[in-house]
C-alpha cells in the first residue's frame, strides 16, 4: 500500500489577475514547488510546473510569452548571451559557464565550439531518430513532451 500524493487536488488562488498584464512571467512558490503564472497572448492565466520537461529550465526566469503558451527561454533559437565578459540575461547562468570554463573576457570562442557541437549533436540524434522505424511519431512526440504547451 503506497502512501497518498502529497500534491494538493482542487483549485487554489496562488496570484491576482489583475496582477498578470498579457506577455507577462511571475515565478511562484507554492505547494513545495516552483510553478511560473503567466497571460498569454489571448489574455487567459495560465499556471504551470516552473521546469521545462523539454530542456529542464526555469520557464519563471526566462521564459517568453509566445502564442500559443510559453517558450523556454533556452532554446537555441533565443539563446541570449553576452560576447563580452560571459554576460547572460538568465540568472544562474555565470554558473553554468564557469562550469564550463567560459566566463569571462576571452572565452567566448570556447563558448561557441561548446555550442557549435551540441547543435551538431543534436542535429545528429533527430535526423537518426527520423530515419528509423516508428519515425512517423517523431514530431507527435517532440511537440507532446518537447514544443509549446498551451495548457
Amino acid at each position: 500500500m503506497g502512501l497518498p500524493s502529497m500534491r494538493p487536488t482542487g483549485w487554489f488562488q496562488v496570484a491576482w489577475s489583475a496582477d498578470l498584464e498579457v506577455g507577462d512571467v511571475k515565478p511562484l512558490h507554492y505547494f513545495g514547488g516552483e510553478l511560473v503564472a503567466f497571460r498569454d497572448l489571448d489574455g487567459a492565466v495560465r499556471v504551470l510546473d516552473a521546469h521545462c520537461q523539454h530542456r529542464g529550465a526555469d520557464l519563471s526566469h526566462g521564459g517568453c510569452v509566445v502564442e500559443g503558451g510559453i517558450q523556454c527561454g533556452l532554446r537555441l533559437p533565443g539563446l541570449e548571451v553576452g560576447t563580452v565578459g560571459g554576460g547572460t540575461i538568465f540568472p544562474y547562468a555565470r554558473t553554468w559557464l564557469e562550469l564550463m570554463d567560459c566566463a569571462g573576457a576571452g572565452k567566448v570562442y570556447r563558448f561557441a565550439q561548446i555550442v557549435a557541437a551540441a547543435t551538431l549533436a543534436l542535429e545528429i540524434s533527430a535526423s537518426a531518430a527520423m530515419a528509423t522505424a516508428g519515425s512517423e511519431n517523431f514530431f507527435k512526440a517532440h511537440h507532446e513532451r518537447g514544443g509549446l504547451r498551451s495548457s
